[in-house]
């Protein structure tokens, strides 16, 4: 029988390294989707069906939640960002880095020259004992 402690399947965990230096930790990450754009041309004369032609590509976010952070450095990335600071600081390479449940390193993500687009806070909630 599999031994479940070592299945890689379980337990995930998400650390957040920027420009080498870790900052978070975070219990889930959504990769980008990216997507080819088709443009449909009906030829003249063809009823039958229309040409589907390549477009741009479409990249989306990576999405990270339910972090948990030892300082504001996220907060004050995206505070620069939202304040249009756009010197050598504001892009930033940031490293992904997925653990499995024993806390071994199983893969690492590189974004070069990455930004932060969006910020959501915490809810506090009295009822519940979550972190």
């Amino acid at each position: 029988m599999k031994n479940m402690s070592s299945d890689p399947a379980v337990g995930f965990r998400f650390s957040v390294e920027i420009n080498n230096q870790a900052i978070a930790a975070f219990t889930e990450c959504t990769m980008p989707s990216f997507q080819v754009k088709t443009d449909a041309i009906q030829e003249g004369g063809q009823n039958a069906y229309k040409h589907e032609l390549p477009g741009f590509a479409e990249i989306g976010h990576v999405t990270l939640k339910h972090g948990l952070v030892t300082d504001d450095v996220l907060l004050k990335w995206y505070l620069q960002m939202l304040s249009g600071t756009l010197d050598d600081q504001a892009f930033r390479d940031v490293t992904i880095n997925m653990y499995n449940n024993n806390h071994h390193l199983m893969y690492s993500f590189q974004i070069a020259q990455a930004y932060p687009v969006k910020w959501e806070g915490p809810s506090f909630r009295a009822s519940e004992s979550a972190i």
